[in-house]
């Protein structure tokens, strides 16, 4: 009989940014430039156009433009702040994606995945057709499957990245977010 092998995430924090919802039309509204997800949050966005949508649009991690973004000139509050405690250095920029937790048969081996890098960012097209009215409330919740966020990953040997020391495991942690997110 094999051992049911266990993981625990501790720790998660995830930027989310450019997050759009998209028209038959093909123009998009922006709905938030960015938001910083965890295990507390919950981002509830008011204000959306009424229409017919088709589709969902959203970033994992930062583009470029806001990956370059000072920290220091954000009220604590904001997303980008330096009291998030997401932002390396002026050179290596944010962390987009900080996982951490542990794994084994008995929870004994740690893991943690700190991404950030331009060439990790990734743009997601999701579709979802949605009717927003102003007589009514309609709830739209984007999901994370934390199975395909781990999927193919073996925690006896890909424990640990901080991106430019282990890149193939931050590319396969990111690539597996694109197929992650979901809207209902």
């Amino acid at each position: 009989l094999g051992q049911t092998y266990q993981l625990d995430l501790d720790a998660c924090h995830i930027y989310l940014s450019n997050i759009s919802l998209v028209k038959a039309d093909g123009t998009e509204q922006l709905l938030e430039d960015v938001v910083l997800f965890d295990f507390q949050s919950t981002n509830i966005i008011t204000n959306i156009s009424e229409g017919d949508y088709t589709g969902f649009k959203v970033g994992v991690g930062l583009d470029e433009i806001l990956n370059e973004s000072d920290p220091n000139v954000f009220d604590p509050g904001h997303p980008l702040s330096y009291a998030n405690n997401t932002h390396w250095s002026w050179a290596a920029k944010y962390k987009f994606v900080m996982l951490e937790g542990k794994s084994g048969t008995d929870l004994s081996s740690t893991f943690a995945y700190h991404l950030g890098a331009d060439a990790l960012y990734r743009a997601i097209d999701i579709s979802q057709s949605t009717s927003i009215s102003n007589t009514e409330t309609t709830i739209l919740t984007l999901n994370i499957d934390f199975d395909k966020v781990f999927e193919n990953i073996d925690f006896t040997e890909e424990k640990l990245t901080h991106t430019n020391d282990n890149m193939p495991l931050a590319e396969k942690v990111m690539n597996n977010f694109s197929g992650a997110l979901s809207v209902e």
